[in-house]
């Protein structure tokens, strides 16, 4: 894990457009997995602003990696956020208005599946974090046997206590499989968790406690972290 701070929100939305604008250059398709939440939606505003050619989109295949269950109308739902953004982009999303919501899942599972290339599902994700390690909607005490089951790559799971408490998620077996992630994170309390994963102060054997930290122990991950919160 490599850590890029910056103090100045200009600087940290250029230095991670440049980053990401340097991935989307590559020549073959590419599948991106996208997180929702508050912190990366500026992002995925310029990224749907860039000027970028017909080609360039047309090989870009975005992945919602986890989902609140609720209408994509609601302003609650990330694909809904990531769908007013990048509005001419080809998004795989968990489709929340079927009723049989492993029907959703089965189908994010196919999509995934069809487009594998190589041994990686993801070139790269775009992640957020929660304050309590938390990612896409793997919280503390999450289902270890689930999240790792190389038969599943997401899964509808329960959030006790929160006001979204029904979601949706990639698994580990999906998030881990990727060439390499950048982790925005905004805020002191980030920050001062991720600067104790690296200095190996936590647990990291313990898989349940830090979610986050089963990503960071597999996937390449440059965290750019926003000295503020926003």
């Amino acid at each position: 894990m490599r850590i890029l701070e910056f103090n100045s929100k200009d600087e940290w939305i250029e230095a991670i457009m440049e980053k990401l604008l340097d991935v989307v250059a590559y020549d073959s398709e590419l599948m991106i997995g996208l997180a929702g939440g508050n912190t990366p939606k500026e992002v995925y505003q310029r990224l749907g602003l860039s000027i970028l050619d017909r080609s360039t989109w047309s090989k870009l295949n975005f992945v919602t990696i986890d989902e609140r269950d609720v209408p994509i109308e609601s302003k609650g739902s990330n694909y809904g956020m990531i769908k007013s953004y990048l509005s001419n982009s080809k998004i795989f999303y968990f489709d929340t208005s079927v009723e049989d919501k492993s029907l959703a899942v089965k189908r994010m599972d196919r999509n995934l599946r069809l487009h594998k290339q190589g041994s990686y599902f993801f070139d790269l994700l775009i992640l957020g974090m929660g304050e309590d390690g938390h990612v896409a909607s793997i919280f503390p005490g999450f289902n270890q046997q689930k999240m790792f089951n190389e038969k599943f790559l997401s899964t509808y799971t329960k959030v006790p206590n929160n006001e979204f408490e029904d979601r949706f998620s990639l698994t580990f077996t999906a998030l881990n499989s990727s060439k390499e992630a950048i982790l925005l994170v905004s805020g002191q309390e980030k920050l001062k968790l991720l600067k104790l994963m690296k200095q190996g102060d936590y647990q990291l054997h313990d898989a349940s406690q830090y979610p986050i930290v089963n990503l960071l122990k597999v996937v390449p991950t440059t965290v750019f972290a926003l000295n503020e919160n926003m």
